[in-house]
């Protein structure tokens, strides 16, 4: 199986706090030897609802799962491992969470509707 990919790159320089766009351009290339292995489509009891980021690490595959107010975690295999972010009894709810990113074993989850980013260990317990 092949998959093509187009990206769309953008120049752009800032001028008084304005950004300018100079030229844009796509670069297509083929990648070749693509498996399609497994879809991450519901964990935890519950389907996804607004998937709006993924992060990967030697662990697990989170997906921000935003409308379930959750980030969910999957093995490498695709099965569900732990959800962080819809438990009530520790205290620990999102609200519209719609961004993550992970760093020296933390995961740090942008919490939009409570205005905040709070942040994990690789296992989902929060930190500081």
């Amino acid at each position: 199986m092949q998959a093509k990919v187009n990206i769309l790159a953008r120049v752009c320089f800032i001028v008084f706090g304005l950004l300018i766009p100079l030229h844009g351009w796509t670069v297509s290339y083929t990648i070749k030897n693509v498996e399609h292995l497994f879809d991450l489509k519901s964990g935890g009891g519950k389907d996804l609802s607004l998937p709006a980021d993924v992060e990967v690490n030697q662990q697990y595959i989170y997906v921000v799962d935003g409308t379930n107010h959750r980030v969910v975690a999957f093995n490498h295999q695709g099965r569900f491992a732990f959800s962080i972010g819809d438990d009530s009894e520790a205290g620990i709810l999102f609200s519209y969470p719609v961004g993550m990113s992970s760093y020296e074993n933390r995961i740090f989850v942008a919490d939009t509707g409570h205005h905040e980013v709070k942040v994990f260990d690789l296992q989902g317990k929060p930190v500081g």
